[in-house]
């Protein structure tokens, strides 16, 4: 699939952007992870016959995954502590969506970018990427479209005769 310049850069963006995007899911699973620690310690350790969620920290951990989910009741979270329910869930989805994702599609804009000046960059080499080009080329050319250019042009000059 080299031959066609467009997936070979989308290959070369996935390549360039894999170790950041290492770091950053490593830092979004940190982040995950003090949001389940964080409310284990809030709502699980206040009252953790009200809110079954966080009763421990391997289901807030979990509650936390249903929560990015959408599948996360919080309804129930609002008898232990409204004023901290509503700052918990509002910073863990704008930290998680907006933050993150913006990062993911950062780290993806620019890799393509450094690959695209990098294919710009680089001598073009016509059996990786004008395959199709060429080929085509040579289709329009067997079935007659276009016809064949001429390797020698013919000079005519006026008075004189050409050697056959």
């Amino acid at each position: 699939m080299r031959f066609i310049r467009r997936w070979s850069t989308f290959g070369d963006t996935i390549y360039t952007g894999c170790q950041y995007l290492i770091g950053t899911t490593f830092i979004l699973l940190v982040l995950i992870t003090g949001y389940a620690l964080f409310g284990f310690l809030i709502l699980g350790l206040n009252a953790p016959q009200v809110v079954p969620d966080f009763a421990n920290f391997q289901n807030s951990l979990y509650s936390m995954f249903r929560a990015l989910r959408g599948q996360l009741n919080t309804k129930l979270f609002f008898h232990v502590n409204p004023a901290f329910t509503v700052l918990f869930f509002f910073t863990f989805y704008f930290g998680v969506f907006i933050i993150f994702c913006r990062l993911f599609s950062a780290i993806y804009i620019q890799g393509y970018k450094d690959a695209k000046f990098k294919l710009r960059l680089a001598p073009l080499d016509i059996q990786d990427y004008e395959m199709i080009p060429y080929i085509w080329q040579r289709l329009k050319l067997r079935l007659g479209i276009t016809k064949p250019k001429q390797y020698r042009p013919t000079v005519r000059f006026e008075g004189m005769s050409t050697p056959s």
